[in-house]
This record gives structure tokens, sequence and C-alpha cells, in this order.
């Protein structure tokens, strides 16, 4: 009996041992970064690491140059990633391949509230067809960056939440001023998608199934930002931007305003002497309703993973660990978790020698964001308005020219996409 006992408890102690050093789960994770960047999710994955020491997490960090090309030979041969670093502007193309797993299942099983957690928005642009492709952990809205020493000198007002377009142009008017090289312009930086956004008009229908972008709305946007250019002559002409382009513009003090990313805090800090901020973009004095436009990076688990509970675990980490959202807005970035990114902590705390700024109109973006719909799946679409649009810009051809030749070869795009 003591025999029977003995041996029992020595099978017992090497299934606990077993258990416990166990080698832990490896999963691979492809993402893209700068230097910088990469040391980022680094530091981000070590969080994980510490906290689930079961599962090991494989580091496939590339260039943003290479990484297309890298995940492309990867899912082509069937051998890619568990976890895949992703961007809600690929509009579906992979989920469309079939590269990724439904998220849904889990979401359901970890009883994950998503509209509790997560803005609308985000949630909504990392779907594809009857799936949920990823889960978003960093947010990049636009905003209004003004040089405030240009601003005083004008004798001007800062840019507040009241703002309409109407504003926006008379101050730059007021900014604008000299001849030549030297000239200071009103306006450095002004995206077409929000020129065509600005009144409320729109490129595409909802679903994607048709170009609208000919209509009086999205025409008048387009005419102002021509006018900027041609008639106020308050924004450089497209020779001079490719003589200096909108960043060194701007970051030299040869530009009151320009309409920029929430990724360009960080360059402005280390390159701008002159004192600056940023404003929520202007309103349309009709509506009173804004239009920027908001990106987010997620993480998506591959479809043909054999760890896809490894690699769930993750995705909601990164997505979902207060601990690493904290992170992400100590460095600046937007959590996408809502309760991290409305924190006090997040909006009045600011990286160790960066000069406090109006993070809230970054944050407040969110909200109201729209997805531009050139992407991924619609790259093409993208290419056929970029063309139209620099005309447009060059003065070779009207918004009315440029948008009626741009709905039809669009429509023939998506009537192809879409089949």
């Amino acid at each position: 009996m003591r025999r029977l006992v003995l041996a029992l408890c020595i099978i017992a102690m090497i299934l606990v041992s077993s258990i416990l050093y166990a080698a832990p789960v490896e999963i691979r994770y492809i993402y893209w970064g700068s230097t910088e960047e990469l040391q980022f999710r680094e530091d981000m994955i070590k969080i994980f690491e510490q906290k689930h020491p079961d599962i090991k997490v494989i580091r496939e960090g590339n260039p943003p140059a290479e990484y297309d090309r890298k995940l492309t030979a990867q899912l082509t041969a069937g051998n890619a990633a568990d976890v895949i670093n992703m961007c809600n502007d690929w509009w579906g193309q992979r989920g469309r391949q079939g590269a990724f797993a439904d998220l849904t299942p889990f979401v359901k099983k970890d009883k994950l509230d998503l509209a509790k957690l997560f803005w609308t928005f985000p949630i909504k642009s990392m779907q594809s067809p009857g799936i949920l492709e990823g889960l978003p952990y960093i947010l990049k809205t636009q905003a209004l960056f003004y040089n405030k020493r240009l601003f005083d000198e004008a004798g001007l007002a800062y840019p507040n939440d009241n703002w309409t377009w109407d504003n926006f142009l008379e101050a730059a008017i007021k900014l604008t001023k000299g001849e030549g090289p030297q000239k200071q312009y009103g306006v450095v930086g002004f995206p077409t998608i929000n020129a065509a956004w600005m009144y409320g008009g729109e490129i595409t229908s909802s679903n994607m199934k048709i170009v609208v972008a000919n209509n009086p709305k999205t025409l008048k946007g387009i005419q102002f930002l021509r006018d900027l250019i041609f008639k106020h002559k308050v924004m450089p002409t497209q020779a001079e931007f490719q003589a200096m382009g909108t960043g060194v513009r701007f970051s030299t003090g040869k530009g009151g305003m320009m309409i920029d990313y929430s990724w360009s805090v960080a360059w402005l800090q280390q390159a701008m002497k002159d004192p600056w901020d940023v404003a929520q973009l202007p309103m349309d004095p009709a509506t009173k309703k804004r239009y920027p436009e908001c990106r987010a990076d997620g993480l998506a688990i591959y479809s043909q993973s054999k760890n896809k509970d490894a690699a769930w675990e993750l995705v909601k980490a990164f997505a979902t660990d207060p601990d690493i959202q904290r992170y992400i807005a100590k460095n600046e970035g937007i959590p996408a978790l809502k309760s991290v990114a409305l924190s006090p902590e997040h909006l009045n705390t600011f990286k160790e020698g960066f000069r406090p700024y109006n993070k809230k109109a970054f944050v407040d973006a969110v909200s109201y964001a729209k997805l531009q719909p050139f992407g991924g799946y619609y790259n093409e679409l993208g290419t056929a308005w970029t063309r139209e649009m620099d005309l447009v810009l060059l003065g070779k051809q009207s918004p009315e020219e440029a948008l009626a030749k741009f709905q039809k070869v669009g429509n023939e795009i998506l009537k192809r996409l879409t089949k």
C-alpha cells in the first residue's frame, strides 16, 4: 500500500512539475515601424509577457516600406504570423482574402462589451463583410495645428471650438504676408479629403457601392480649397510645395495653420522653435459639424494560426489592458481604450521634454471622425482621386470637371471591385 501511495505521489509531482515548467506557447507577431516605433511595440510586448509567462512572443518587426511585401509573402506561402498588425484604412483588403480569423467568438467568450470599451468608429472600421477583423489599440486623428507666434503678431485670437470655416479663411488672409520664397502663408496643409467633407460632402455611398462625389457639398469644399491657392493666395501652389513641403513650412514659421494628424506632434516637438498648439477642425457654418479623419492600428489573428487562443490573449491585451494602454498614452499615442484616452492622466500629462498642447482636440475628434475610402482594397479608387485633385490644385481643370471625371471612372472601378 505504501508503495502504491508513494508511486501516486511521484506521478502527481511529475504532473505538477510538467505543468509548472512547461515551455511557453510561442506565437509570432508581425508588425511595422520606424526605429522608435519598433521599440515602442517591443516595450508593449514586454508588458504583455510579464503578465503572461505562459506565452512567448516571437517578434517580426519590419520597416514600414517592407511590411506589406513581407506580409503578402507570408500569406501567399500559408505561414503568416499568428498575430498581424493591421490598420483600418486597409478597408477589408486582407479580410476579403481570408487572411483574418473572425474575432467575434473570442469577444463573446470573454464577454467584452465593445460599445463600452471603445468608440464606435474604430470598431466599425475594423469590420469587413461578415467578420470582426481586429481590435484597435492606438488611434490617430486630425486637428488644426497653428503657430501661436504668427497669430500673436497678426493680432488674432487663437482658433477655438466655435470656429467655422469662415473664421478659418479670415485668419488665413490676415496671416498671409510677403512675396517670393520667404512669403508667409496663412495655410500650408489642407488634405483634399478634408475639403471634400468640410461642408458635409461625400465621396462614396456608405456601402462603398457607388461614387457620389459629384454633388454640391463636395464641390463647394473642393472649390474652397482651390480658392485658397488661386483666389485668396493664402496657400502655396503645388510648385511651391515641391520646393518646400508642408512640414518644413510650418515648422520654420512660414505658415500659420495646417490640418495634420496626431502623429505629427512628436516631430514638431523636436523640430519647431515657435510656440504652437492644436484645435479641433473648424465647423461647417450651416450645420456646426466637423469631419476629421481617424485611423486606427489594431491586431488581427491569422485565420490559419494553430495558436489562436494564445494569439487572442495578445490581441485582447494590446486593446484592453490598462497598463499597455497607459503606456501608449505616456508616449503620446491616443489610446483606443476610452477610459484611458479620456482620463485626466492622459489629457494633462506629457512625455518628458514635450511642451503641453491640446490633446483633447485629438481625442474629441474620434467620436465624429470619418474613414477615408481609399485604402487597401479600394486603393485604385484613391489613385483616381489623387490624379483628378492634383489637376485642380495645379489649376489645370475646374473642380466641376474633376468631380465629374472622378465619378465616372470611380464607378467603373467600384463596379469591378464589388462584383
